[in-house]
């Protein structure tokens, strides 16, 4: 399965302007078995899911640890914490430039408010996080027929400061089938 995009509808979002409520997660899955050909009966095989991205319009996740879970059954793993990717209102150039055109805009008479209004990146901009992790899972070929793979989206919060003393919040989740993605075109949900 390559290119497999899922979107997460987060538990906690704000519903105000400054971010949206879904995460796109970039997942690849290959499966692979020890014979060529069709998977067989009573054989096994390994299930590599790679988490490439996370990606939300607004800036609701770029000050967030953020760490992928996937479940499949029993076998649980999660993947070490995302990076930020930097976006638009990170660049060293927009600073400068937005600041102009602020003075710009007051010096031709446009109210403080609809300047601000005009200069607000927040509509535009994207939280990216990098996570670029492999998880596998050893399966039976019966259970990719049965399997239904857990996406979840984990908060890493420190609950006192400590880097040792983390709470892990499920901030959202999503569930597919194994067997959904192997009868899709492609092997690539949409």
């Amino acid at each position: 399965v390559e290119n497999t995009g899922l979107e997460i509808q987060l538990e906690d979002a704000h519903h105000d302007d400054s971010h949206d409520s879904h995460c796109f997660v970039t997942l690849k899955a290959r499966c692979y078995h020890r014979t060529g050909g069709a998977l067989q009966p009573g054989g096994r095989c390994l299930l590599v899911a790679r988490v490439r991205e996370l990606k939300q319009k607004g800036l609701g996740l770029k000050q967030k640890r953020i760490a992928v879970r996937i479940s499949l059954g029993d076998d649980v793993k999660t993947t070490p914490p995302a990076a930020y990717m930097r976006g638009v209102d990170d660049n060293k150039y927009v600073a400068p430039v937005l600041s102009t055109i602020r003075e710009n805009l007051k010096k031709a008479g446009q109210p403080d408010s609809a300047i601000e209004e005009a200069l607000d990146l927040s509509g535009i901009a994207t939280t990216r996080l990098a996570v670029n992790r492999s998880v596998d899972f050893l399966l039976s070929t019966e259970d990719i027929q049965s399997l239904t793979a857990k996406i979840s989206l984990i908060e890493l919060r420190s609950k006192t400061g400590d880097a040792k003393n983390i709470e892990e919040v499920v901030i959202g989740s999503t569930e597919t089938r194994l067997s959904e993605i192997l009868a899709a075109e492609g092997r690539t949900l949409p």
